[in-house]
């Protein structure tokens, strides 16, 4: 069996370190030529370069662009071809690119802001209310850590909305932080810690390490200058850099396992590859550092930059990105020949089918074939050459029926990794990832990474290859037409034909907000009808209302209240327009809507302005009511009714001037509601018998009415003689009636008073007894 059946150049590199290999591969061929943007622009000394993990885009301060009054950033995606110059509208702090591949910077204002890869401001938020100034800043995957002078320390959580919470505050320690770090938290162990480096007070050549958890701060010694301190890639690990060593430390920075002198090479930039090894870029080259007197040195020059990922690292040079990893298992057994592994065995075996005409080759590997098989397997997710890992899955697709104990899910998931891994590292994506790097990123985040380099129909194959919902795709293809210049109707048209459903809610939202900071008036106007517009096209009109209120947009509110059929929500709008006092506003819009001015005047009892809200809502016979309650002259009312060819009850009128001549006549204070009873009391409290038969004539009240009356209110004063001069001039009929009715009522006594002046009669009389003797 011959180990020539192995393909050459798997890897471009393989380099031992003690016990461990490690391969390094160039992520793009052909390389950069020297006329690209990137080759030309890119100064490895004085440059500032982020790169997305899992191996993602990068984003880099050039400093070629540093005579420009405001910073640049440039973007590159993972292959270094140029993507967009994104131009800052303040003063830099720091910055970092997400893993979704969103820029966010922080300002010295202080302030945060989210970009896309067009250079769209996504979001902006200030830090505090306080102007304070920034002393260190430092990214983890979700958020940020800020230090300032003032000696708070902020968290910013959650990229898509930069959620702010004041973490802990220390006045003597945090002002002093010159450099800071970030340990993500762990599932029930510890939040989120920041690493802050401070300068020791007794020795100028040591420096302090300030553990900052929510509301606590530990100050640590360490007994060497500190110049940073970076994380492993699965966090397990951290390595401190000093000006004569690296130090391999835990992830709590309690202990240092080893320590690697570097005095001799110059380090000039260090970082870990993967959870193994540390990778430093000396004066001599990169090299590789670990527990071996001698270090590895690599094929690339000092001018580069290494970023640790999760299984390795990334080295970005001039033309070119070297991916540096370990290789152990059966992918060790490839790039070393090891004619023993069973994988080997039957790579090499069905390689050579001449050898099935004579005998069966496979008979000596029944026994080992489910090692072979799923070695082949471990095999393909490792390396990168298309056509290697072709034939690696074309020899478990033939023999995966030999197995005993076959996985298929794993299998499965091998070919849809593969399909997908090999899309991306094609133009336009440019995107080479191993099998480790999009494990870490995700399905989810992968496709909103494409979405971010707009990217869309690459994204919805790579979601429905996935057998996944293409919400995220639509959504975020949406969103980019609000921040287009295509005209309104042709933005609603492409999202009527969207089969996904799109929360309208949530564009309309956007629309607003990029209204807000646009300076072209013209297109800020068209992006607030075009919010308008999505808002009316949503069906379930009440998840409209808040918005509609927040943009003081009152007129679209009431409409989608009313559409709603929803009168809490309604009277919610109306309060709200009460208590920011949008009083003038309101009243333009909810005449149009009967329900909405009946709550209004629920709400206002008082409104000022009830007699026009009526009469604008088509209530005309109400509003001359209303006015003539008010006191306005009938003639004027009658002249207004018929003018608009209203119908009114004159017989109301009239009984209403009657009422407001009695009060004239009598000086009573009128008032609406009042009746001719309540103004007939009235007089018979002044204790006036005279004026009481002209009154009761006026007021049009009848007999039993005014002796009912008289009795009511010398009961409520307490005056028995005022009943006795009612019932001097009152009928027979009358007082019987008058009897009866008080009895009825249990009230004897003031009877008894009306009995003395009812006169024996053959029918009255008997009935009377009869009463008085129940």
């Amino acid at each position: 069996m011959k180990d020539n059946l192995i393909p050459k150049n798997i890897v471009d590199e393989i380099h031992i370190l003690n016990d461990s290999t490690f391969v390094s591969e160039s992520l793009i061929q052909p390389p950069l030529t020297s006329s690209s943007i990137f080759s030309k622009n890119i100064n490895f000394e004085f440059d500032v370069v982020r790169a997305a993990p899992y191996g993602g885009s990068f984003a880099v301060l050039h400093s070629s662009y540093s005579e420009n009054i405001t910073k640049i950033i440039s973007l590159y995606d993972p292959s270094l071809n140029f993507i967009k110059n994104i131009e800052l509208t303040e003063s830099l702090q720091d910055f970092y690119l997400t893993a979704d591949e969103m820029l966010v910077v922080v300002y010295n204002t202080p302030s945060i802001a989210v970009y896309d890869q067009r250079g769209h401001q996504i979001l902006y938020k200030l830090l505090s209310d306080q102007q304070e100034f920034i002393v260190a800043s430092a990214f983890w995957e979700h958020g940020i850590f800020i230090a300032t002078f003032a000696g708070n320390v902020y968290h910013v959580f959650d990229f898509s909305k930069l959620i702010i919470t004041k973490y802990a505050t220390d006045e003597k320690n945090v002002p002093n932080i010159t450099y800071g770090v970030v340990l993500p938290p762990k599932a029930g162990s510890h939040g989120p810690i920041f690493w802050g480096v401070i300068p020791s007070e007794s020795d100028e050549n040591q420096s302090c390490i300030v553990c900052v958890q929510k509301n606590n701060i530990k100050v640590i010694e360490y007994g060497e200058k500190v110049l940073s301190i970076q994380y492993c890639g699965d966090f397990s690990m951290s390595m401190v850099q000093t000006p004569n060593s690296v130090d391999v430390c835990d992830e709590y920075l309690r202990c240092v396992n080893a320590r690697l002198l570097t005095n001799d090479l110059g380090v000039r930039k260090a970082c870990w590859c993967g959870n193994s090894t540390i990778l430093i870029v000396t004066n001599d080259g990169l090299k590789m550092i670990g527990q071996s007197t001698q270090p590895i040195k690599f094929q690339i020059t000092s001018e580069c930059f290494p970023f640790t990922d999760v299984d390795g690292a990334r080295v970005v040079t001039k033309s070119n990105i070297t991916y540096i990893r370990e290789a152990s298992d059966v992918p060790l057994d490839f790039i070393k020949k090891n004619m023993k592994s069973p994988a080997i065995k039957l790579f090499a075996t069905v390689s050579v089918p001449e050898d099935f005409a004579k005998s069966d080759p496979l008979e000596t590997l029944r026994d080992v074939m489910d090692q072979a098989i799923n070695g082949l397997l471990e095999a393909s997710t490792f390396f990168r050459k298309p056509s290697f890992i072709k034939q690696l899955l074309g020899i478990v697709t033939r023999y995966k029926g030999e197995c005993k104990n076959y996985n298929s899910e794993k299998y499965l998931n091998v070919i849809s990794n593969y399909r997908v891994i090999s899309q991306l590292a094609e133009s336009p994506v440019n995107m080479p990832l191993t099998v480790a790097q999009l494990s870490n990123l995700g399905n989810e985040r992968l496709l909103v990474r494409l979405c971010n380099r707009y990217l869309h129909f690459i994204a919805n194959r790579v979601a429905e290859y996935l057998n996944m919902q293409t919400e995220i795709v639509g959504t975020h293809w949406a969103h980019c037409l609000i921040y287009s210049h295509s005209k309104n109707d042709e933005i609603l048209k492409k999202l009527k034909l969207m089969e996904s459903n799109i929360d309208r809610v949530e564009l309309a939202t956007c629309s607003f907000e990029l209204a807000s900071k646009l300076d072209d008036f013209e297109l800020s106007m068209e992006k607030e009808k075009l919010a308008l517009a999505l808002l009316k096209s949503v069906p379930a009109k009440s998840r409209t209302v808040p918005l509609l209120i927040k943009r003081g947009e009152w007129s679209d509110a009431v409409e989608a209240a009313v559409d709603s059929n929803d009168s809490s929500l309604l009277v919610y709008v109306l309060k709200s327009a009460t208590e920011q006092n949008q009083d003038s506003i309101v009243r333009d819009c909810i005449t149009k809507h009967l329900i909405a001015l009946d709550g209004w005047l629920q709400l206002h009892p008082d409104e000022p302005k009830r007699a026009e809200l009526l009469e604008k809502s088509g209530l005309l016979r109400e509003s001359l009511f209303f006015r003539f309650k008010q006191g306005q002259p009938i003639e004027t009312l009658i002249s207004k009714a018929k003018e608009c060819g209203a119908s009114l009850d004159l017989e109301y009128f009239q009984a209403v001037a009657i009422l407001k001549q009695a009060c004239r006549e009598y000086a009573i204070d009128y008032q609406p509601g009042l009746t001719a009873y309540d103004i007939f009391d009235l007089i018979i409290e002044k204790q006036q018998p005279k004026l009481l038969k002209p009154a009761a004539k006026m007021l049009r009240l009848q007999q039993d009415e005014v002796i009912t009356r008289r009795i009511e209110i010398a009961q409520k004063l307490g005056k028995n003689e005022m009943i006795e001069e009612a019932a001097k001039n009152a009928s027979q009929e009358i007082l019987y009636h008058t009897f009866m009715n008080l009895m009825d009522d249990g009230k004897r006594d003031i009877a008894l008073i009306i009995n003395k002046f009812i006169k024996e009669d053959d029918y009255m009389t008997p009935r009377i007894n009869q009463r008085l003797s129940e």
